[in-house]
């Protein structure tokens, strides 16, 4: 599922149910980030922007990253839908980790 203002798919936001790639400082910085070090999402301080908190190691540490979402999309309904994909992998982590 792609996110954000621009048809190009190289500068957009793109989430899976594996990972999320987040597209920074107007397409110059990118960050693919697996969803097992994703802490959570939230709508921004407006509708128009998505708060993502990553745990990495290094300088990305705790962090929360603000992302803006295009014109048509909802910034909460954005969280939900990666709240529940980091469910679902850990969640399935979990019952892997049970069945090895």
């Amino acid at each position: 599922e792609y996110m954000g203002e621009t048809k190009d798919p190289e500068k957009r936001c793109l989430l899976t149910d594996q990972s999320v790639r987040l597209v920074l400082e107007k397409g110059t910085q990118v960050l693919d980030i697996d969803l097992d070090f994703v802490t959570g999402a939230r709508r921004g301080k407006s509708h128009a922007l998505l708060d993502v908190g990553i745990n990495l190691r290094g300088a990305w540490s705790g962090n929360v990253i603000s992302v803006p979402v295009g014109k048509e999309e909802n910034a909460r309904d954005l969280a939900v839908d990666i709240n529940e994909r980091v469910g679902k992998r850990r969640a399935l982590k979990q019952t892997t980790k049970i069945a090895l």
